[in-house]
């Protein structure tokens, strides 16, 4: 059923109701009336962000393809963004938690290669005071030239081995990078940038050590920052949250919990155009899709199942850890698996049903890329 109904509406026609039918001796009558309209206020309530919400989406047959070229590969890869394409080869830009970024290029959809992106000492010397530079999404403002940034506070990495404890909401957040002549084919980053959103204590009020926004995106009003879930004893809740922050003023102008969506973690968000989102909900192997109003409340969503298979061994699936998303100039996207190493490893039985170098892929830990058509 649409919700076409307003909640103001429907608590006006009740309050005439009422008042009608008190004027008369029927209270049988009046207390059924009351009954029907609060069911349909609860429906329509329920109902809101399911209004012609849909995703259909085609699995490319060349994907999923493992992210490695000759020996070179990435490692923990938690972002990607599409950044252009030049003479029919597409272009990336990959973020991994271990501090390093890349461009990643496919041609004729298959043939990968990747360069290392560089730090200019500067940008070195800043990023070795965290504990670990745990870098997870990366988006790319076409229209502003802007590559945004998000970091995990870890309270624990090479200059704090001993895991002591660290103000980890210095380190998290959003940061904007800047390229070598403002150019992302320079492959050299000359300056990082922390944005700060208010309140800034609102922002920060979830984010603990290896826990922050692995979802973040932009349209040309808004930022939208996804926190990746709660976490007790290792544990994820089954919501999270997604802040909406003004671009002009940097202010949280709302702060939406999931947990009536069914999304349990936020590990990638995308925005192909104002007002709308595509995501990754790690732990449901889903993709998302959430449509706002003007006001900017729900106004659709949409669900889809994300199917992980092993690359050539379409009949095998594994355990997968989907973190991120984005989209090209053809409506196609793309996600990558950054591995999880308690369980990304199959089984020896498993193991031993593929080739030699897929299962060295798997215990060297090589992330996958995956490709769908958005209809």
């Amino acid at each position: 059923m649409k919700s076409l109904t307003s909640k103001a509406f429907v608590q006006f026609i009740l309050i005439q109701f009422c008042y009608i039918y008190s004027s008369t001796d029927n209270l049988f009558l009046m207390k059924q009336t009351i009954f029907l309209l609060i069911l349909f206020l609860f429906l329509s309530g329920c109902s809101k962000h399911n209004e012609e919400a849909k995703i259909e989406i085609a699995a490319d047959e060349a994907y999923p393809r493992w992210i490695i070229k000759d020996s070179l590969h990435t490692t923990q890869t938690s972002g990607i963004a599409f950044i252009g394409e030049k003479e029919q080869i597409k272009y990336f830009l990959l973020a991994d938690d271990n501090g390093v970024l890349h461009r990643f290029s496919i041609e004729s959809d298959t043939l990968f290669e990747l360069k290392k992106i560089a730090f200019n000492e500067n940008v070195k010397v800043y990023l070795d005071t965290f504990p670990k530079p745990d870098f997870e999404e990366i988006s790319f403002d076409k229209k502003n030239n802007k590559v945004f940034l998000s970091i995990e506070g870890t309270s624990y990495g090479k200059i704090n081995p001993a895991r002591k404890e660290a103000n980890v909401k210095w380190y998290a957040g959003i940061y904007e990078l800047q390229f070598k002549d403002d150019d992302l084919f320079s492959d050299t980053i000359v300056s990082i940038q922390k944005l700060h959103f208010e309140p800034e204590e609102k922002f920060f009020e979830h984010v603990k050590s290896n826990i922050a926004f692995e979802g973040f995106t932009f349209d040309d009003d808004y930022f939208y920052a996804g926190l990746e879930g709660f976490q007790e004893q290792k544990i994820f809740a089954d919501s999270t949250f997604i802040y909406i922050i003004n671009r002009a003023t940097k202010k949280i102008i709302k702060q939406i919990n999931t947990k009536e969506l069914g999304i349990f973690t936020i590990c990638g968000l995308y925005s192909p155009e104002n007002k709308t989102l595509l995501g990754i909900d790690r732990n449901n192997k889903k993709l998302f899709k959430i449509n706002f109003s003007d006001q900017m409340d729900i106004s659709s969503f949409a669900f889809k199942e994300i199917k992980t298979r092993v690359p050539n061994y379409p009949a095998i699936g594994y355990v997968a850890s989907l973190e991120s998303i984005t989209m090209d100039n053809d409506n196609n996207i793309y996600m990558i698996d950054d591995p999880w190493t308690t369980y990304f490893v199959p089984a020896p039985d498993i193991l031993n049903k593929m080739d030699k170098k897929t299962a060295e892929h798997f215990n060297n830990f090589i992330p996958i890329i995956y490709k769908f058509k958005l209809n």
